[in-house]
């Protein structure tokens, strides 16, 4: 029986549409009776049997609301690869079988948005079918026995010593905690672009400006191994924000925290170092239910409660979640705490100052 097997991928650029195949543009190896059509993205499977696919697609953009999914689609079946994360890669595998020939498959887009390829990669997406062929490797037979041990050979001259290599480098220190607070920046970003995936929000950042949009997720270099870089939308734009310049995040009028957005275990014992003493100073000198004023980055000011307080992030809303504003610590210049304590009157908290933030 001949062998089967396609292996075929995408090197252009480009967007897939919502419900369209992705098209693979470069046939590495074609074996035996299958064929793929580079125009419409359909692969034909010619003969009955099990065929195995395997199947990657890198991604950069999408405003898709379910993630990104994409699906092994056939005339009698549909095997779903996805991922909750927008930017990244995307893996799939599955088993067809195929009672009556030819069958066609393809991949489709089922997010509900485009996908846009990854953008700094050579190749952008690849798939394999194999064609599983019973009876071409039997089974395994039984071990023999072991045979008896040869005699010991004389031992070799001693050769000679090799020059010294060359010193290594020191070992590095431990992650910075300034590294630990971008990383818990962009954790909480990825997260906002999840859950908040219609909100126009507004960043404030260094150097006097702000900016607009939705937030689509964080980016990483392809030879990175952090995100550094915010991905927003306004319009048919989009925007790359560096995290080390972000001072607040401002969801917005009638924007409401979520309280299943979660933050990262912070390293133990920390790195020393200046930005440890001040990002720790920082969470350790206001509690929550503090009612703060704040000044951060260049020119941004506010105020509200501490309604969250974390290595890196200080969240302040109303007291009940509301309009709640993102603190990236680092950033922060000086705070300063209501000398007089809150009242409290059956239960609930007496406020007296509205969440606020501005530039100048």
């Amino acid at each position: 029986m001949n062998t089967i097997s396609l292996l075929i991928e995408r090197i252009a650029s480009g967007i897939v549409d919502v419900e369209s195949n992705v098209i693979f543009d470069t046939t590495v190896l074609s074996s035996g009776n299958i064929s793929y059509d580079s125009i419409t993205g359909v692969i034909t499977l010619n003969e009955t049997g099990r065929y195995v696919f395997n199947w990657w697609v890198t991604t950069q953009l999408s405003t898709s609301s379910n993630g990104i999914v994409f699906a092994l689609s056939s005339s009698n079946d549909s095997q779903v690869g996805n991922s909750p994360i927008r930017t990244g890669e995307v893996v799939g595998f599955g088993i067809i079988e195929v009672e009556s020939a030819p069958l066609t498959v393809s991949l489709v887009n089922e997010s509900t948005s485009s996908v846009t390829y990854g953008l700094n990669v050579p190749v952008k997406a690849a798939l394999m079918v194999v064609h599983d062929e019973p009876g071409l490797i039997g089974p395994t037979g039984p071990t023999g026995p072991t045979g008896d041990t040869g005699p010991t050979g004389p031992t070799g001259a001693t050769g000679d010593t090799g020059p010294t290599g060359p010193t290594g480098a020191a070992g590095t220190m431990a992650d910075s905690t300034g590294c630990f607070a971008t990383r818990q920046l962009a954790n909480l970003l990825a997260q906002i672009a999840v859950l908040y995936p219609s909100t126009t929000m507004t960043l404030f950042v260094d150097q006097l400006a702000t900016l607009s949009g939705v937030a689509i997720g964080v980016y990483t270099a392809p030879s990175a191994g952090e995100p550094a870089l915010l991905i927003i939308q306004s319009g048919s734009d989009y925007g790359y924000v560096s995290l080390s310049r972000i001072a607040a995040i401002y969801l917005g009028a009638g924007s409401v925290y979520d309280p299943s957005i979660t933050y990262l275990t912070p390293p133990s014992p920390y790195s020393p170092g200046c930005d440890t003493d001040y990002i720790l100073a920082v969470q350790s000198s206001m509690s929550v239910g503090d009612q703060i004023s704040f000044g951060a980055a260049t020119n941004t000011t506010g105020s509200g409660e501490v309604y969250i307080n974390e290595p890196g992030i200080m969240v302040l809303s109303d007291g009940l979640g509301n309009t709640p504003i993102f603190l990236f610590t680092p950033q922060i210049r000086y705070m300063v705490k209501d000398s007089l304590p809150w009242v409290r009157m059956s239960g609930e908290r007496k406020t007296t100052k509205k969440v606020t933030i501005q530039n100048g």
